[in-house]
């Protein structure tokens, strides 16, 4: 193919012919994948060979190498492709085109929509499909077509570029004069000078800065009260901790002295329960020795009266016996001799005397050693 033809890729999304898509250079021209599709009408073995040399956006219209154009739901990309081959192909060209005239459809339209919109988007794919590369057209020999058109794109750059920041300085002045207009304006019909509202702008600024120097001495004295407060609050937190520590040891103290007081309390009563049994069983056996007692007592009586009554009947023998031998005596006359008179009085004496101590040495009731 002399001469390479020009390629014109304006088709939607997803369509059945997008297969030169290249997704490096869409992520690099900050496009997504799913709004932005390039096709190319070449075959597949001659898009291989196809070599972009200016990809660049241009945000007005009317632009002869790169538009973009905004429609309801879809992106369309307007990307001349250059071929390193001879002639235009005229089938090739009108294919692409045919594919823009397909592409732009009324029925994914509003009704309400501009017909001048629709003339934009003709009159740039005519322009597009006019343009020559103007390396075709120079008259000195170029070895390098994509260097030379890298060299065009970079110059038009750096045109647009200046044109850019003399657009911007115009502004930044025309902005300056309307600043400066506006303030004349603003001073005749409020009656403030700049300089008047500078002093008030100072003085409502030392204002503020004395009112935020206020608020933080402020916030500072509020930060010591609230670290006093928290302190306080530690300080009695913990106090609190080791009272309520003290009083669980009380608490634990109490329990077991009443516990304590309690087993004592048990132990008293069993003691006080065994002391009223050792005091009854102390009265039986009292009852009882009392008993073995009284009837140790009636035994001794009787045993002394009869001891005393033999006694007495001892003497009366004695005298019984004494008695006949003085009356013999006197039948017959017969002074006793002395030793007998001595032996009835010694004897008659002891009887006396026998009669008289035998109750004081022998009694007859015991006297109890307990009488309780």
């Amino acid at each position: 193919m002399p001469n390479g033809p020009l390629c014109v890729a304006l088709m939607p999304p997803r369509s059945h012919t997008t297969k030169g898509l290249n997704e490096n250079w869409c992520r690099q021209q900050e496009l997504s994948p799913a709004f932005a599709a390039v096709v190319c009408a070449f075959p597949l073995e001659i898009q291989n060979s196809v070599s972009c040399c200016a990809e660049r956006t241009i945000r007005k219209k009317a632009t002869a190498t790169i538009a973009s154009l905004v429609l309801p739901r879809r992106l369309y990309w307007l990307t001349p492709f250059w071929m390193p081959c001879g002639r235009r192909n005229r089938s090739i060209v009108s294919t692409g085109i045919g594919s823009v005239t397909r592409d732009l459809a009324i029925d994914k339209r509003f009704p309400d929509q501009d017909i001048m919109e629709l003339r934009d988007e003709l009159m740039i794919a005519r322009t597009v499909y006019d343009h020559r590369h103007c390396g075709y057209e120079s008259n000195r020999p170029i070895s390098d077509m994509e260097e030379e058109g890298m060299k065009r794109v970079n110059a038009i750059e750096s045109n647009r570029e200046e044109a850019r920041e003399r657009q911007l300085s115009v502004f930044c002045e025309r902005a300056k004069h309307e600043v400066e207009k506006m303030a004349k304006e603003l001073e005749r019909r409020d009656g403030a000078t700049l300089d008047e509202l500078e002093r008030t702008l100072e003085a409502k600024k030392r204002e503020s800065s004395a009112l935020q120097a206020d608020r933080e001495d402020r916030i500072c004295e509020y930060e010591h009260t609230v670290e006093r407060i928290r302190t306080r609050k530690q300080t009695e937190e913990s106090a609190s901790v080791r009272l309520r520590q003290a009083m669980q040891q009380l608490e634990q103290g109490l329990s077991l002295r009443q516990s304590t007081i309690e087993t004592k309390e048990q132990q008293l009563e069993m003691v006080q329960i065994d002391r009223a049994k050792g005091r009854e069983a102390v009265m039986r056996e009292r009852h009882s020795i009392e008993a073995v007692r009284r009837t140790v007592r009636e035994e001794r009586c009787r045993q002394r009266r009869q001891l005393i009554h033999q006694i007495k009947e001892m003497n009366t023998k004695f005298l019984e016996q004494v008695r006949p031998l003085a009356e013999e005596r006197k039948k017959k006359r017969e002074q006793a001799k002395a030793k007998e008179d001595v032996a009835e009085r010694a004897l008659a004496a002891d009887i006396k005397m026998i009669e008289e101590y035998l109750p004081k040495l022998i009694s007859v009731e015991d006297i109890p050693v307990n009488p309780g």
